[in-house]
């Protein structure tokens, strides 16, 4: 495990661009150039490679700058090739899952889902909480003068919901 004073020996971080150059000539590295590589495919997170270990550049800027390591880090933009300190968060594992994308669903939308009651179609819309549990709603189609009210009604329930139990790391998906 690399440590923040050798970190610190061999690059140099950058919080504004979030940017780690290298401060000597070796190996895959020249003095003075930026560093990082993209660890595994189809990732888009940055990472460096000290004694043959790969690590995130984001956990590593966390090294760098407080002298720990976060289990889960957090780009406050959603952009993981943007380091800059001001992105970067600690996060739990539970607020990470938060900002987890949609998943596939047959209505195209995270936390919505079409389901059928005594043949009946009908909106589920679910919610994760942060005790754990779901909150989740159905919305009938025969309750609503369309089917698209009846979707609206689901997707302003799920974002209100999903406000109010994530917070600052709602991710409407």
């Amino acid at each position: 495990m690399v440590t923040q004073k050798r970190l610190r020996k061999d690059f140099t971080y950058c919080p504004e661009t979030g940017f780690f150059t290298s401060n000597w000539s070796k190996g895959r590295y020249t003095q003075g150039e930026v560093c990082g590589f993209l660890p595994l495919k189809g990732t888009m997170v940055l990472g460096i490679v000290i004694d043959g270990v790969s690590y995130k550049q984001c956990r590593l800027a966390f090294l760098y700058m407080t002298g720990d390591i976060p289990m889960h880090v957090d780009y406050v933009n959603g952009e993981p090739m943007d380091n800059s300190w001001s992105n970067l968060r600690a996060v739990t594992s539970q607020q990470n899952s938060f900002k987890r994308g949609a998943v596939q669903s047959l209505v195209g939308i995270k936390g919505i889902d079409i389901v059928y009651r005594k043949n009946i179609p009908r909106y589920r819309a679910r919610v994760g909480t942060s005790s754990g549990k779901r909150k989740s709603k159905e919305f009938s189609f025969r309750m609503f003068t369309s089917q698209s009210h009846a979707l609206e009604a689901a997707k302003a329930w799920v974002k209100k919901t999903r406000e109010e139990h994530h917070g600052e790391y709602t991710n409407h998906g």
